[in-house]
């Protein structure tokens, strides 16, 4: 039994540098040297262009201050009893643009260099781990010495630079973000080398319809700092692309679907593990790609955020950037419909996917003997180290009635599980996997623009198991509606249906209970209806719709399957069992 039976891959900030770091100059303080009192910020308020007329507002570990910007985008401020680190906020005269910085540097400095720029503004949400003008708000002064060192503002430009320069955008002629030398342009000079940067920034943020605070908001949710990832605490998971994505060209009809390297995983009973993982380049102005393989194919829109591939693929994409695709992999004549889940193509370490994670999957019932192989829904639970060992799973799986809780799961003492790295940005998933096992399980992972981790891992016999950082459950909001793709698999990894479009309205909710109701129907169907759904259930992470059946509205009647739901957070995708009629559905929410 393996737990993940893959996991993987991520995105990678790409750690290419830029140079510098993040403290200001200063020259050694003698003896019998008084100590400075008082501090005093200089540097330029830019995005581009100057930003003439800002109002500069400092916070420092004590004290603070305000300025305004001249014409050519230069501050100065001095704080007269003041000590750093410091953390700055820059407002146009219009109110339109808002953007931070930080300071640091040693005391008897005779001033400190604080550039306030669009690149500052990505390294204080990367800092921080927070959207920088909720920082700014709310930061206590005592904190400012532990969060603002030299060492951590240059990590935090590492970072910011590796995901900038796999847009092709190359910040290290900037030097230090904070203190680099910056002539900013005006209506009558052209800036520097710095300047420049900041307008391909703008630049390639408008030509991929992206704004700053979006970029920005990415950045605080995937960084290090960030808390969103690690949270065990039912929190909002909105969907979302993660910031080197959205840096990147979009699809005409599909603002989720942006240019670059996709993973996919496409499970099979071919029995050859290389099969069933590929990595695709998606070109998603053209609409067309490239496949592992060197071929290429095409992609025509079929409605927003839906297309079908030259092959007769049926394609829709989350808001997250997931791909689900329904392909034929037989002939005209003779149908085999399978289904691929793709994501952008990251790097992660072990580490960073350490903690306690659930998870939904098919895998194997009777031993694998090729294609009279089949797979029953299955769950598990379980705690990953830094290292990758696991521990405390609960696994579930019930060949007969594909039931996942009670007495269909078990608590195995020494489970074959556990990562290690691949050298292909995936994992290798098992515990005894060394370097170059074709026959271990591959994971790959994903993490989206709001902080969550989605794993997908797949194993030589053709199951896959989908997982996400386990959660407690969130009650959905009385009147949201939501419009879903609904694709299937069967017992023997074949896609018997057509993609569903449903919709669903929630109708009540009980927190007391941590129930509600929605009213749910098949678009083209008259069959809508209310069903009932549980949540934290049959354990935390996961829901339950009640079974049964229920009076449409036009007076029919209509069966209501039982599943078991896992909610893939922040990515717009669900995975679902539904055991009574021996079906895998993975569930998309439309962008």
């Amino acid at each position: 039994m393996r737990f993940f039976p893959v996991i993987a891959g991520g995105l990678s900030a790409v750690l290419l540098a830029a140079c510098g770091g993040g403290g200001g100059s200063s020259s050694p303080v003698g003896p019998g040297t008084p100590p400075k009192t008082g501090i005093t910020l200089v540097g330029i308020v830019a995005t581009g262009k100057a930003v003439a007329g800002a109002a500069v507002a400092a916070t420092c570990a004590s004290g603070g201050g305000t300025a305004t910007s001249s014409s050519s985008g230069d501050y100065s401020l001095t704080v007269s009893t003041g000590s750093l680190p410091c953390v700055l906020q820059a407002t146009s005269a219009d109110g339109m643009t808002v953007l931070h910085s930080v300071a640091t540097g040693a005391a008897g400095d005779p001033s400190t260099t604080a550039n306030i720029t669009s690149l500052t503004e990505l390294l204080v949400a990367n800092l921080t781990g927070q959207v920088p003008s909720s920082y700014f708000t709310s930061v206590a002064a005592s904190s400012l010495a532990a969060t603002i060192t030299a060492s951590a503002i240059s990590a935090a430009q590492t970072a910011v630079a590796g995901t900038l320069l796999s847009a092709g955008i190359d910040t290290s002629a900037a030097g230090s973000f904070v203190t680099g030398t910056l002539v900013a342009g005006t209506s009558g000079a052209t800036g520097n080398s710095y300047d420049a940067i900041l307008d391909s920034l703008g630049t390639r943020l408008t030509s991929t319809s992206t704004t700053l605070a979006a970029l920005t908001s990415t950045v605080a949710a995937t960084s290090a700092a960030s808390s969103g990832s690690t949270s065990t605490t039912s929190s909002t998971a909105v969907a979302s692309l993660p910031a080197a994505v959205l840096l990147q060209p979009a699809a005409s009809t599909c603002s989720a679907l942006r240019s670059g390297k996709y993973r996919f995983v496409q499970p099979d009973t071919s029995g050859i593990l290389a099969n069933q993982f590929d990595l695709k380049t998606i070109d998603a102005r053209a609409l067309s790609f490239v496949n592992g393989n060197g071929s290429t194919g095409t992609l025509t829109p079929n409605g927003p955020c839906r297309f079908t591939s030259n092959g007769g693929a049926d394609v829709v994409v989350s808001q997250a950037g997931v791909l689900v695709a329904r392909s034929n992999n037989g002939t005209v004549s003779a149908p085999i419909y399978t289904v691929a889940i793709g994501f952008p193509e990251q790097v992660h370490s072990v580490a960073e996917l350490a903690g306690t994670w659930n998870n939904l999957g098919l895998q194997a019932t009777n031993g694998f003997t090729g294609a009279t192989t089949l797979y029953t829904g299955t769950a598990a639970t379980g705690t990953f180290s830094t290292t990758g060992v696991v521990s405390a799973v609960t696994f579930c799986q019930n060949p007969t009635t594909w039931g996942v809780s009670g007495a269909d799961c078990t608590t195995p003492t020494n489970p074959n599980a556990g990562l290690t790295l691949a050298p292909d940005a995936g994992f290798y998933d098992g515990s005894n996997c060394p370097p170059g096992n074709t026959t271990c399980g591959r994971a790959f992972a994903y993490q989206a623009g709001n902080g969550d981790f989605m794993t997908v891992s797949v194993g030589g016999d053709g199951g896959f198991v989908m997982a996400t950082k386990q959660r407690a459950t969130s009650l959905p909001t009385v009147g949201t509606i939501t419009t879903l793709w609904d694709v299937y698999l069967g017992n023997s990894l074949i896609s018997t249906r057509v993609i569903d479009e449903v919709q669903h309205t929630i109708l009540t909710v009980d927190s007391t209970a941590l129930s509600w109701t929605r009213s749910q129907f098949t678009i083209g169907l008259t069959n809508t209806h209310t069903e009932t759904l549980l949540g934290d259930n049959p354990r935390q992470g996961y829901n339950t719709r009640v079974g049964g059946t229920a009076t449409t509205t036009t007076g029919g009647t209509v069966t209501v399957q039982p599943f078991t739901n896992l909610g893939m957070r922040g990515m717009g995708l669900s995975a679902l069992i539904l055991p009574n009629i021996k079906l895998f559905n993975l569930s998309v929410v439309e962008p």
